[in-house]
């Protein structure tokens, strides 16, 4: 059987630069969830809360909001 070595996207590396880039002021994500998986969601973002403790969470937006495809919150 042939073995498999799971690798990093080749942009990666470049997204690493960008952290550590003095240029990068702030940054922000968004978690999208549904009627179907908004329980997750709030563990996911519980869980990065407990890795990033200066993590500030936008409203829970159960509709749609600006350009987004789904409900959402914003992380920042």
């Amino acid at each position: 059987m042939p073995s498999f070595t799971p690798q990093l996207p080749i942009a990666y590396g470049n997204h690493q630069e960008a952290i550590s880039s003095p240029r990068l002021k702030g940054w922000h994500a968004h978690i999208y969830f549904n009627d179907l998986t908004e329980q997750t969601a709030q563990r996911v973002i519980n869980d990065i809360a407990l890795e990033i403790t200066d993590l500030r969470q936008g409203q829970l937006h159960r509709k749609l909001v600006g350009p987004h495809p789904c409900w959402m919150s914003a992380l920042f």
